[in-house]
């Protein structure tokens, strides 16, 4: 009896040390889990940081180089009004009031890239797309027509109305931009599987499948000269 209760002393006492070891080595484990957690966190906070670095560059550049167009158009056209040039003073007014409004457009789809969502609210959706096509319809070239196709009962959903807004505005714009200023953009607006839809189409070229991955970063842009790209809508 006494041997049988040395041995299981013994036994014990190996259980015991294992379990100790075990608990040891988890902890150990555990901590290494921890540091390479917040490792990874910290370097995940540095690319977030190196990407936003990247895109205000890429903002900033792309920016400078799509004002200084417009810029330089307002600019001949002072000048020539100044200097009573060969051009008639209507038509350069008309150039300069072309380019101030293209200005504008530029700056007010930045602006609407680095706003922060506003509050989200019960809103009829046919007011939201009228005003996007009041405003479109102001700036639009004369060879621009505008089609609506309202479904009845107009529909209502909860959204940001200022955010939903200037991307339908966007996307006008880009159609226009896409008809060369020539052609017929139709904005429909429904009802699916109780949500509501709207659609914005046009009689332009369309966008080539090999573009359509990237069509959403700043910039990105298939028009033959500059654009600020959906991205930015």
């Amino acid at each position: 009896l006494e041997k049988s209760m040395k041995a299981t002393e013994r036994l014990n006492a190996e259980l015991q040390e294992q379990v100790e070891k075990r608990t040891e080595a988890l902890r150990v484990a555990n901590d290494d889990l921890k540091t390479a957690y917040v490792e990874l966190q910290e370097s995940r906070e540095r690319e977030l940081a190196q990407q936003r670095v990247a895109t205000i560059g890429t903002l900033a550049s792309g920016m400078a180089h799509e004002l200084n167009t417009p810029l330089n158009t307002i600019q001949m056209a002072m000048q020539g009004l100044e200097q009573g040039g060969s051009r008639s003073q209507h038509e350069m007014r008309d150039n300069a009031w072309k380019a101030a409004l293209r200005c504008s457009r530029i700056v007010r789809e930045l602006l609407s890239f680095s706003r922060e969502p506003q509050t989200i609210s019960l809103m009829r959706l046919h007011e939201v797309v009228e005003g996007a096509l009041s405003i479109f319809e102001s700036e639009k070239p004369a060879g621009i027509s505008v089609v609506r196709q309202f479904d009845d009962p107009l529909p209502i959903a909860h959204v940001d109305g200022a955010q939903i807004q200037q991307a339908l505005l966007n996307l006008l714009n880009n159609a226009s931009d896409a008809m060369e200023q020539h052609g017929e953009v139709t904005v429909r607006l429904r009802s699916a599987d109780r949500r509501a839809v709207v659609e914005v189409s046009d009689n332009g070229p369309g966008i080539p499948a090999e573009r359509l991955q990237g069509i959403f970063e700043p910039f990105e842009s298939t028009k033959r000269k500059t654009g600020l790209g959906l991205g930015l809508g």
